[in-house]
């Protein structure tokens, strides 16, 4: 389903190009700004526990998950499962399965967007909607497992597309660009690098640091909150409060409060606006890097059980007739050069299930609808290529291998950035060298991600490393933290999902029930989309409303009951 929003640009040059419409459901942020006092802290109590809601990023959402269960068989049989049995998918031989034979009105909007299991097809506790994936993976501008060694100038900002306000009942969003949520999180720290020459780092957002210190003589700012657990001594300028759970010195403003652990020490050159209150503070790994997506379970889990063959069943069929979508269309590098996925979830493989995917001519990928895109092994791309997720439509692509980027690339289009989404699972090094544009977040918490040209990324990065060696402007979209919220729950806890056809070709409510939305328990906030996990006096988590924003997901903070960004 398409949902077009009429809006109008406001703000900074660098978004007035995104004059398009947008799909996203929004950022859930009003259009007045404010920080957030709390941000980690819990007030009057003398102590503030800032975390970062480590959890499972493959773990089951609170939201319900799509099923192919019961989903009816294009022949008019069902399996055992309510699946088809698809038979051969294209030259590879490969046994394919269609995940849902109710594909066509889940793609009209029926039911929850796609789910993924990490290590199998069933809507089961294993099953993963995507949205809710992305929601609580891509929560920074900037995430990065290993310390960040600032070379050359980093600076980041967000946008969103909030509410426009008509008085006369018509509807459409505004784009407000150069907000200040684009936040960065480093396990390992945040240090100057020894060929540094007088750089800076620019955060439009909060920096949250856990290991390693914050120490620099760059010049910079950060214009949220700053929180660190261990050592900061850098010439910055925090706009709002900072909580430090050890020494901070060095030439530092802050402009709001500082919170302070007691066996800590503050500097002569620090100077604080507000108070400076002493009281334990605890800052846990802003980013998840001990508790991975499954990239390779969940590509893997769709090796046999995927829609390629569907694909060919409607006009126009790409050359494939009915046998689908051959798995092995790209692996020699000789696929076709402009192919449309609809809506859908797809595989695609080297040569004997494995090896690359490999794009040798110059491609356009077109993502028409809510698609996923498996790869399973290497995605090289050696000539000009383009992924169009225009308005209205969504990506997932998970790719189990490596990542080689050697040509001008364009990875999505600037009305769908928080639709936009990749998970690279190897751990060799990401070039973006010579991308013409890059509009979505990316994923690879095992890999490097180097940034050689000069430019600017729309989306976000999370990976173990992030490499500049000319500056990198980093935009964050906010809509991306709302990227779940049609996998949540609509009614007293419940979501709409296909619910199949019985064999008689009979329908139940048109074909759409209400199954429970959510887990019966939680263990974090990621759990529960970034939203708190409240555990009981019998030790049982369930999701609900914050008390504080310790109750958040980094870099979230608490505004009544609700973990949304700080600047609202």
């Amino acid at each position: 389903m398409k949902i077009d929003r009429a809006f109008v640009v406001v703000g900074v040059a660098f978004l007035s190009a995104m004059g398009c419409s947008k799909n996203n459901s929004g950022s859930g942020s009003s259009g007045s700004s404010g920080t957030s006092a709390a941000g980690g802290s819990t007030a009057g109590t003398g102590s503030t526990n800032s975390t970062a809601g480590n959890g499972s990023n493959g773990s089951s959402a609170s939201n319900g998950s799509s099923a192919s269960n019961g989903s009816s068989a294009s022949n008019g049989s069902t399996g055992s499962s309510g699946t088809i049995a698809g038979g051969s998918s294209g030259s590879s031989g490969t046994s394919a399965t269609s995940l849902d034979a109710g594909l066509a009105a889940y793609c009209e909007g029926h039911g929850a967007p796609i789910a993924v299991g990490d290590t199998s097809q069933d809507a089961g506790a294993s099953a993963t909607c995507l949205g809710s994936l992305a929601q609580r993976t891509f929560r920074f501008g900037l995430c990065t497992c290993d310390a960040l060694s600032v070379s050359h100038p980093i600076d980041t900002d967000s946008f969103a597309y909030l509410d426009a306000g008509f008085t006369d009942g018509g509807a459409g969003t505004v784009l407000v660009s150069g907000r200040n949520n684009g936040a960065v999180g480093c396990d390992n720290g945040v240090n100057e690098a020894p060929n540094a020459h007088g750089e800076h780092l620019n955060i439009g957002g909060s920096l949250w640091v856990s290991d390693g210190g914050f120490v620099s003589t760059l010049s910079g700012y950060v214009r949220g909150e700053l929180h660190a657990g261990s050592p900061v001594n850098a010439v910055t300028s925090i706009s709002a409060n900072a909580f430090c759970a050890s020494d901070i010195d060095g030439n530092l403003s802050i402009g709001g409060n500082l919170y302070i652990d007691p066996s800590a020490t503050v500097g002569s050159g620090v100077t604080v606006t507000g108070q400076t209150v002493q009281q334990q503070v605890v800052v846990r790994d802003p980013c998840d890097c001990s508790a991975l997506v499954d990239i390779a379970g969940i590509v893997a889990s769709h090796a046999t059980n995927n829609d390629n063959l569907n694909i060919g069943l409607a006009a126009p069929d790409a050359g494939f007739g009915d046998a689908g979508l051959d798995p092995q269309a790209w692996a020699a590098g000789t696929g076709p050069t402009a192919f449309t996925f609809p809506c859908g979830r797809y595989f695609l493989s080297g040569a004997d299930g494995g090896a690359a995917v490999v794009i040798n001519t110059s491609t356009t990928w077109h993502i028409d609808g809510r698609t996923a895109l498996m790869i399973n092994g290497d995605f090289e791309i050696n000539a000009g290529f383009d992924i169009d997720v225009p308005a209205g439509s969504e990506l997932d692509l998970f790719i189990a291998g490596n990542l080689s980027i050697n040509q001008p690339t364009t990875f999505g289009t600037q009305e769908s950035v928080a639709n936009t989404r990749f998970y690279v699972g190897g751990s060799g090094a990401i070039a973006l060298n010579s991308p013409s544009g890059f509009y979505g977040n990316i994923y690879a918490p095992l890999a490097e991600v180097d940034f050689n040209s000069p430019g600017d990324i729309y989306g976000s990065v999370f990976s173990r490393a992030f490499v500049n060696t000319l500056p990198a402007r980093l935009h964050y979209d906010e809509d991306v933290l709302s990227a779940g919220a049609e996998c949540e729950a609509t009614d007293a806890g419940f979501v709409e999902v296909d619910a199949g056809f019985f064999a008689d070709g009979g329908a139940v409510d048109g074909g759409i029930v209400a199954v429970d939305a959510g887990p019966s328990s939680c263990s974090s906030c990621a759990d529960c989309n970034n939203q708190a996990c409240n555990v009981s006096d019998a030790g049982v988590g369930a999701c609900g409303a914050c008390a504080t924003s310790a109750d958040c997901c980094a870099p979230l903070v608490c505004n009544n009951g609700t973990c949304g960004v700080v600047f609202q």
